[in-house]
């Protein structure tokens, strides 16, 4: 649940590791990263994917058809999120 001690930290990081986020059963999601912009990135497509798995088991059901181990590598961080990012900022900007 909510990390509130250093033991449940530890766990947490440890749980972790060099992965770029972990979920908390019940509180959402913990994402981590070199810099802001890839740990925003991550977060954002994390929510992303899950609604539009959401999406697909709703039409689908059990016959959704996930990426294999193969594909997923493919589909890992390609430049950081920098075009996301500017992107991202700028419509900050003009709000």
């Amino acid at each position: 649940m909510l990390v509130r001690t250093n033991e449940l930290g530890k766990a947490l990081a440890g749980t972790l590791g060099d992965k770029p986020a972990v979920l908390l059963r019940g509180h959402g999601a913990v994402v981590a990263g070199p810099s802001l912009h890839v740990a925003t990135g991550w977060a954002y497509y994390m929510m992303m994917n899950a609604r539009m798995q959401l999406q697909a088991m709703a039409i689908a059901g059990d016959k959704v058809t996930y990426l294999d181990p193969e594909e997923a590598k493919k589909a890992t961080l390609q430049d950081g999120f920098e075009r996301a990012w500017i992107f991202w900022k700028n419509k900050l900007e003009k709000r």
